[in-house]
């Protein structure tokens, strides 16, 4: 039976100036049973091979990068010429000697050939392998070819060609635009190729060949070390040491102090004690030393069960142990860490029930221009099974100032004939990273096909840069919750409405999350905190209820966070360590479930009951005074354009 996969020609670079790589490839393709060309390069610095092209002014290519440009134009001129006649020859592999293919490469060739010719029939390139490791290469993906499910994608700055599929007739462009050495190979290709539109190409995600070694100096030297790391590596990655600053900095202690405390062991890692720069500490492994410090989650002293009873600051306050911490102990400890079976990619979901139906909308990537909805469904009645997601579509906004749809959130709203219709609530941003950032909402066709219309809102006080206003639908029109600590901002249809928030939160600066909903008498809000350090952001879940009626006055309100992103509970690797961010719950079964983005990579459902949600609230007091919140107010409602200049 024909084979799409096995009958397309492969072709494979090497330099025999460095056999140990050669022996290598031609051990691994014998390994995998691989039938492939093997084509003989130039050791760039033995052959003696330099440019006078400049990519920079004084700046060119090494000896190594200019060996490959002329091996790869060679070995494309070579394929351009070997027609063989089999079916599925007009398209030809490419590999450098550093690939690493998956035991079953021929029946992925096939598989994708097939999505192929059924999602994007006109391709001319597809990069069947990328440097950029997942999930991290998410950041640079500008467009998904197809639905949302699609693998096919197109990235800003694809680079590397170590794993390429072209068809045979696009062979003609690349020896045209590719003569020269004036960059390196992949730099190149984007710059003289793919950027100016002469091939219809895309990438795919998750990649399918990765690199098993990268020539870091451009001198010809292997080095024996993963240039796109697997999963297995990328979790098990330790986090980077700081180098030692030298000297002792103000509000740092000595370094005799510093060596002393360095000692001590945290038999119970917290994830938010304030191990920074200006703290007193450096984080250095999972299980690390850590000094005296504040935490994170109280902007209050605590430490380790060693040093219990100590008194660690002039005010005379003792170290506590964090695991009697009350403010570790309050969370809700739900055990959930499943995540939603969607492709990689989507993060940050936003749901809403929809008659009979449950509809989860994804952001799709970091730079993507589209949102995702699907249809959610849980194999049992109160949804404490296994998710389930089926892709109803990806849609983009014609509107020219919504180039890019961040973190939907979802409400029901009524169009101008009365008609119920589901809405999203987005971030815009221009650009990455962005300058400007608006928001706005679309609305879907009735039968969610399309986005029939954007709205883009302006900001109250002129700022260039806002995010993370929360739709609320009253009986007298659509709301937006825009702020919530100091104050409860909530602007209307016809006024605004500001009332003090007098209420304890421990968790950083008060952010949007979830859409309000009503529930007994009063509207519930799931938001989510921002906890500011140097060695990245905290983002935790938090609750608060306020008045169904005008000012919308906030009625109670969660202390501290019930939901912390505690790192150890992912072993997977990730794009941000440490984010929760809500953008939709439904009350169902006795319980709410939130959706979530997880450490801005992947989507999990959260299933809290209302009675420990409740319990939470209980715990509401009236703040002395919340530093954090006050003082980064003004941070989370953006700059202002006099600012910005």
């Amino acid at each position: 039976m024909y084979n799409p996969g096995l009958h397309v020609p492969i072709y494979a670079l090497f330099c025999s100036e460095f056999p140990e790589r050669e022996r290598a490839l031609r051990n691994h393709f014998w390994d995998r049973g691989i039938t492939a060309t093997f084509w003989r390069g130039f050791g760039g610095t033995q052959w003696g091979l330099e440019t006078s092209k400049e990519y920079d002014p004084g700046k060119r290519i090494s000896s190594g990068h200019v060996g490959l440009n002329l091996g790869a134009w060679a070995m494309w001129q070579h394929a351009l010429l070997q027609g063989d006649g089999l079916p599925g020859s007009e398209a030809v592999i490419f590999f450098e000697d550093d690939v690493e293919l998956p035991e079953d490469f021929y029946a992925k060739i096939a598989t994708l050939r097939t999505e192929l010719d059924t999602t994007f029939p006109d391709w001319d390139l597809v990069f069947i392998g990328t440097c950029g490791t997942e999930p991290a290469i998410w950041h640079k993906v500008t467009e998904r070819i197809g639905g949302p499910d699609s693998r096919l994608c197109r990235l800003s700055n694809p680079f590397g060609t170590h794993a390429m599929m072209v068809r045979r007739r696009t062979i003609p462009v690349l020896l045209e635009h590719m003569r020269a050495a004036e960059r390196n190979l992949d730099q190149q290709l984007w710059q003289r190729v793919l950027q100016p539109g002469y091939l219809k190409w895309c990438a795919v995600l998750p990649t399918l060949v990765h690199q098993r070694t990268y020539d870091n100096k451009g001198i010809g030297t292997p080095e024996w070390a993963p240039s796109t790391l697997r999963p297995e590596e990328m979790s098990n990655k330790p986090a980077p040491v700081p180098e030692p600053t030298g000297g002792d900095l103000p509000g740092r202690p000595s370094a005799e102090t510093t060596a002393a405390t360095l000692a001590v062991i945290d038999p119970y890692p917290c994830a938010y004690r304030g191990e920074a720069l200006e703290d007193h500490g450096r984080a250095m492994t999972q299980r690390r030393p850590v000094p005296l410090s504040e935490c994170a989650r109280l902007n209050r002293t605590c430490h380790s069960k060693s040093a219990i009873g100590t008194v660690i600051d002039q005010s005379g306050a003792e170290a506590v142990s964090c695991e009697i911490c009350p403010h570790r102990n309050e969370t809700i400890p739900t055990g959930n860490r499943e995540r939603l079976p969607l492709p990689e990619g989507h993060f940050n979901c936003g749901m809403i029930p929809w008659g009979s139906r449950l509809i989860l909308a994804t952001r799709d990537s970091w730079g993507h221009s589209k949102v995702a909805l699907w249809d959610l469904k849980n194999d049992k009645p109160d949804w404490t099974g296994r998710w389930a997601c089926r892709p109803i579509g990806s849609f983009k906004s014609g509107h020219p100032e919504a180039p890019r749809l961040e973190d939907p959130r979802l409400f029901k709203f009524v169009d101008s004939k009365g008609r119920p219709r589901i809405y999203a609530a987005f971030s815009l941003p221009d650009n990455y990273p962005p300058k400007v950032v608006k928001v706005g909402y679309c609305r879907f066709d009735l039968a969610l096909t399309e986005i029939d219309e954007t709205v883009i809102l302006e900001s109250p006080h002129g700022n260039l840069y806002e995010k993370n206003w929360s739709p609320l639908v009253t009986p007298d029109g659509l709301h937006w919750v825009y702020a919530m600590k100091p104050n409860h901002v909530v602007m209307g249809p016809h006024q605004n409405f500001v009332t003090e928030n007098p209420f304890q939160w421990t968790g950083g600066v008060m952010r949007g999350g979830a859409t309000p909903i009503y529930h007994n008498g009063e509207y519930y809000s799931f938001f989510h905190g921002c906890l500011k350090r140097a060695q990245g952001n905290v983002y935790s879940v938090g609750v608060y209820t306020f008045q169904p009626f005008p000012p919308f006055r906030i009625l109670r309100q969660t202390p501290t966070p019930i939901l912390w992103p505690d790192a150890p509970a992912h072993d997977e690797a990730v794009v941000k360590r440490m984010v929760l961010f809500p953008g939709g719950v439904v009350a169902h079964a006795g319980a709410w479930h939130l959706a979530m983005g997880v450490d801005d990579t992947f989507c999990r459902i959260e299933r809290l009951p209302f009675d420990r949600v409740e319990e939470a609230l209980s715990r509401t007091t009236r703040a002395e005074r919340d530093v954090s919140s006050i003082r980064d107010t003004h941070i989370a409602h953006g700059v202002t354009a006099e600012e910005f200049k």
